[in-house]
């Protein structure tokens, strides 16, 4: 039995006439095994909602609509309501730094459900003084994501929370050693400060710290024909570039 099926049997039952249609939750049929914990062992992970808690506009759908549904919600197996705003093209309402904590702090307050909050939290400790002071239950994080894909583990160590001995012991492990080591080196040679040489006939225009660049060629072979790259690199230490290939006939 499929979910197909019990729609199209309730389609029939319309189309033969019948007043009364009755889904049969017992004798251990299917929507029984789910009921029963005899027979429904699944594990399942915890269910989230993404809702627009506000319309642009005041005069759509409001933050009351919004607690009476999550409250809906809830009473179905929701657990999370994930708590943003707007949609329609048009928004009247605040949108400085957490502007949809309140939204997140009401419904969770109001319908006694687990929220998440998100809306312009940038900042380690702007995310931990949301759940610090029970506004929300979690913190979704959205555009500062895609500007530092390692928000999470970079707020560990700033809030403190990360191993002082092994400050990347979270990240991937391929990531992780060698930044483990890298910092041991760093702290090895302390802190860094530019050299600024005089002289001016090798420079390249770095405003900042005028750090000298050396160039030289190679040669690369690619399908019999050769060609030769002019590399420049930093007399510091940062990596080379290329700067462009010459055909060499």
């Amino acid at each position: 039995m499929t979910p197909q099926t019990l729609v199209g049997s309730a389609r029939c039952a319309l189309r033969a006439g019948f007043d009364v249609r009755e889904l049969h939750y017992a004798h251990g049929f299917l929507l029984n095994a789910f009921l029963s914990p005899l027979t429904n062992d699944r594990q399942d992970k915890p269910l989230f909602v993404r809702l627009s808690a506000v319309d642009g506009s005041s005069s759509g759908w409001t933050i009351d609509g919004s607690v009476a549904f999550a409250a809906a919600l809830k009473a179905v197996g929701v657990d999370v309501v994930d708590c943003s705003s707007g949609g329609f093209g048009v928004y009247e309402y605040p949108s400085g730094y957490g502007f949809q904590v309140p939204f997140a702090a009401q419904i969770r307050r109001e319908a006694k459900i687990g929220t998440m909050a998100a809306g312009l939290i940038i900042d380690p400790w702007q995310a931990e003084a949301v759940i610090a002071s029970g506004q929300a239950n979690l913190v979704a994080l959205g555009h500062v994501a895609l500007r530092d894909p390692h928000f999470p583990l970079h707020a560990q160590q700033k809030l403190g929370i990360a191993s002082p001995n092994a400050a990347y012991a979270d990240w991937n492990i391929q990531a992780g050693w060698w930044l483990d080591n890298r910092e041991t080196k760093l702290h090895q040679l302390g802190p860094w400060a530019p050299t600024v040489d005089a002289a001016a006939d090798n420079r390249r225009g770095c405003s900042l710290c005028q750090l000298r660049v050396a160039g030289f060629f190679t040669t690369t072979r690619i399908n019999n024909q050769e060609y030769k790259h002019e590399q420049t690199y930093l007399r510091a230490g940062i990596s080379s570039y290329h700067r462009g290939a010459e055909q060499v006939h």
